[in-house]
């Protein structure tokens, strides 16, 4: 008698997902805190220099003898001891400043984007083999149940989506939720008043997306099941074609892919679409945080709480939100 197959395990939720992966990360867990590092320092240098805006059109908007005289000779050295005091900073020191963030931003952002990629695809090479070794050595029992197209699939389509799941993991998980931070920290260290205003809607927004990404992980995973069916089908036919000539059942070959191709198109749109109303779900939601900055941002000029270069400095703080998001 043929034993019964063991079940498969309980589906785990994205919490578990993600602690799986970070599981087999941990022989690279030095690298992963050199990597955060490294992203730490470029995301830094970029909010640092979106500030650089404030003080420009503070100045500007001060009187000729209000504003930092950048009369006398040039130090480098004493330009840079200014970066604690924006209080201090001339054009020149400005300018100063631009020129050694984008250096800092240069060096640190192609550090960011190979360790970045490093992490990824190692994670991706290292789950290959794991996979193709369990299955080399399960017995033939397993391998007789299961057609190959189900076992080559499993190789190479499941990993190509897992290496999509890795690369979320470690390079937009460690990118954008320090550069989110970065960003929110300059939004309530200019004026937490409005800054307390626009995040009022990021619950809403954060429990919207978390119920569309569980039902698109779902219809994502139907999906990879239809297409290991077709994978199976093209190896059946392509493999037997001999067998398929001999006996003229091309056109039940040829109907039973387009049965499961079809299937897979339409669980893969459906996971598609999900996707896309949660993508453009942000643009509604940033919509309404702009709104607020600008109505917000022009009644606190009024009252002087604001400056116009610090309303300035908040808008891009948003704007650097809303591309990480």
């Amino acid at each position: 008698m043929t034993a019964e197959p063991t079940p498969a395990p309980a589906s785990a939720g994205v919490l578990g997902v993600c602690f799986r992966f970070l599981r087999r990360a941990r022989p690279y867990s030095g690298r992963i805190a050199l990597t955060l590092a490294v992203v730490l320092i470029a995301t830094g240098a970029k909010t640092v220099q979106a500030f650089l805006v404030a003080p420009v059109i503070d100045q500007q908007k001060m009187k000729k003898a209000e504003r930092v005289s950048d009369a006398g000779p040039f130090s480098l050295t004493q330009e840079v001891s200014k970066f604690f005091k924006p209080s201090e900073w001339g054009i020149r020191t400005v300018a100063t400043l631009a020129v050694t963030l984008s250096i800092v931003m240069f060096v640190f952002g192609c550090l960011r984007d190979y360790m970045t990629n490093w992490l990824t695809n190692r994670m991706v090479a290292d789950l290959r083999n794991e996979v193709a070794e369990h299955l080399a050595y399960l017995p033939l029992r397993f391998h007789h149940d299961r057609k190959s197209g189900d076992l080559v699939s499993r190789t190479t389509n499941d990993v190509t989506v897992c290496e999509m799941a890795t690369n979320f993991l470690f390079d937009d998980v460690l990118v954008h939720p320090i550069m989110v931070s970065w960003a929110l920290a300059a939004c309530f260290t200019t004026n937490w008043k409005l800054a307390a205003i626009s995040c009022a809607f990021f619950p809403v927004y954060v429990l919207i997306l978390a119920r569309l990404g569980r039902r698109m992980r779902r219809a994502r995973k139907q999906s990879l099941e239809h297409l290991g069916d077709m994978t199976g089908t093209m190896i059946q036919t392509f493999g037997g074609i001999k067998v398929v000539k001999a006996f003229n059942t091309e056109s039940q070959q040829v109907d039973e892919f387009k049965a499961h191709n079809e299937s897979y198109f339409r669980r893969l749109m459906t996971s598609l679409a999900r996707k896309a109303l949660g993508d453009n779900m942000n643009s509604l939601f940033m919509g309404l945080a702009v709104a607020v900055v600008l109505v917000g941002g022009y009644s606190m000029l009024d009252r002087g709480e604001l400056t116009a270069g610090q309303l300035a400095f908040f808008g891009l703080a948003v704007a650097m939100i809303n591309s990480s998001v």
